[in-house]
């Protein structure tokens, strides 16, 4: 598993975050402005799809700042499987057989 985490990491990540950190700060705050879901919205508001289409391009642009988008949709998909469950407790989509919890059970 060290070697997984060390691929991941820069071997310069202190130098790149020292010398980066105020346009990394940018970026992410740019990146939550534009993927933040607001509070009691279900998983058929457009802003969802739109949530996720900001962070496929992001994340295709393959800049130094993709990254920040993959930790982005990690936190988004949470988010969503949240909303799915508030959906499904509120009765806003119907129970059909074989359909799984959005949780994954461990």
């Amino acid at each position: 598993m060290s070697s997984l985490v060390q691929s991941l990491v820069r071997q310069d990540a202190k130098t790149f975050f020292a010398e980066n950190c105020e346009q990394l700060f940018r970026e992410w705050t740019s990146l939550l402005q534009r993927t933040t879901l607001p509070a009691g919205i279900t998983c058929a508001d457009k802003r969802v799809l739109d949530a996720f289409e900001v962070l496929n391009a992001q994340i295709a642009e393959g800049s130094i700042f993709s990254r920040l988008a993959y930790v982005r949709l990690a936190q988004t998909f949470a988010a969503l499987e949240e909303i799915i469950e508030t959906d499904r407790e509120n009765g806003r989509i119907a129970p059909r057989k074989g359909r799984g919890n959005a949780k994954h059970r461990h």
